[in-house]
């Protein structure tokens, strides 16, 4: 059984929907949730659930919704999805309701890292890029609007160093991301700490973070999910504080947060 709880973190309100089929990934706007499931893409709006939304949006490109792997959101308008296989990223203007090829590309060099057997990829986008962690590979990728794929972070060996040259900057096993503003901030799994990039600098936030996970970014709150529980990075002038919000018995698979002060999260039982 797969469940998405809404929480808000203000008034401490919380509700659970139950699906009796697999939730692959989801993403959240202000009103809706979007999630992938092994048929297509379904679309949560008002406490109505359309499974089919996928059929609405594709109109002459074909696509094959069993690989769809990840989904994230920017506050463009826009919802990117990532496939298995290759370097494949759908578009969604969920304004327009329109679904499109960004990039396919066969022959790239990180093909063979990229949603390895019991690895997740995790994808976050800004206005102008879509970055996704390679765990196996020990880097981050950007996706310019143009089609570009390059290294955004990490010399692709596994480490720990603080150089500003980001492309050679060592990381170790990242896995979720978000951002805000110009700032990439990103789970250190393989170095249990919490790091953050901006211009040709990284550097940690928070240290000594057991399976790090998933990363959401709302209202200037950076949370992240560590050991099974949700929980909060607040920085206060050149000192940072880590705080506990949420945590359950079942298994949580990932989360998001919205500027609403609503956590989205996904369990598993």
């Amino acid at each position: 059984m797969w469940s998405l709880i809404r929480k808000n973190i203000v008034n401490s309100e919380q509700e659970e929907i139950n699906y009796e089929y697999e939730i692959k990934d989801f993403c959240c706007t202000e009103d809706d949730i979007y999630f992938l499931h092994n048929n297509g893409l379904a679309k949560v709006s008002g406490g109505e659930i359309n499974l089919n939304f996928l059929d609405e949006v594709c109109f002459n490109e074909k696509f094959d919704p069993e690989k769809f792997s990840s989904i994230c959101y920017n506050k463009q308008g826009d919802i990117f999805i990532c496939s298995e296989g290759g370097v494949l990223i759908h578009k969604l203007d969920i304004n327009l309701y329109t679904l499109y090829k960004l990039i396919y590309d066969e022959k790239t060099i990180y093909k063979k890292h990229i949603n390895q057997k019991g690895s997740k990829t995790y994808i976050t986008a800004n206005n102008n890029c879509v970055f996704w962690s390679i765990k196996n590979c020990h880097r981050i990728l950007s996706l310019s609007e143009y089609g570009v794929l390059s290294p955004c972070i990490g010399s692709g060996r596994s480490g720990f160093s603080l150089s500003n040259d980001l492309k050679k900057c060592k990381i170790s096993m990242p896995t979720g991301l978000s951002t805000i503003g110009e700032t990439l901030v990103f789970a250190d799994s393989g170095n249990n700490c919490l790091r953050a990039a901006e211009g040709q600098s990284c550097f940690v936030l928070a240290n000594n973070l057991k399976d790090l996970k998933s990363v959401s970014i709302s209202n200037n709150k950076i949370f992240f999910l560590s050991e099974n529980t949700i929980k909060m990075f607040f920085s206060e002038g050149e000192s940072g504080h880590v705080f506990e919000v949420f945590n359950c018995k079942k298994e949580i698979i990932s989360f998001c947060a919205n500027d609403n002060n609503n956590l989205t999260i996904m369990v598993k039982e």
